[in-house]
């Protein structure tokens, strides 16, 4: 009977994975983070986007948003952390300009920074281009 309880306890502790969006080279995304996305490491909200990438293609991968102040975060298909950006230049969209060094699916992560004076969630888009391949 303590097995059953504790396995049902652990099965209530483990969060609902939720599937990644696709994002392709060329599109633009507008959507909103919202209380039911992921909580993200800094306390913001989190939402994930699927990219098919190709080796030596040079990508620029931009999020930007009037209400959330948005963090990029881009990871190889292994998992690994390749780019991240917060406030690109003056402004608090996030900016990442990089060389894809394997062909494969990259994660895309778009957070929303937490604090006092930064909404969690809200309206953002979020945009892939090629900038040469």
């Amino acid at each position: 009977m303590r097995h059953l309880c504790l396995a049902l306890c652990l099965l209530g502790s483990v969060g609902v994975v939720q599937a990644a969006d696709s994002l392709v080279i060329g599109q633009t995304i507008k959507a909103s983070l919202t209380d039911s996305d992921r909580i993200s490491d800094s306390g913001g909200r989190s939402k994930d986007y699927q990219v098919s990438l190709k080796k030596g293609q040079l990508v620029a991968l931009n999020a930007r948003s009037s209400v959330i102040d948005p963090v990029l975060i881009l990871f190889k298909n292994d998992g690994t952390l390749l780019e991240e950006n917060d406030d690109h230049g003056e402004s608090t969209d996030a900016l990442i300009v990089t060389t894809i060094p394997a062909d494969g699916m990259y994660t895309l992560r778009i957070n929303s920074l937490s604090g006092d004076e930064n909404k969690t969630t809200g309206e953002y888009s979020l945009r892939a281009m090629l900038v040469s391949e």
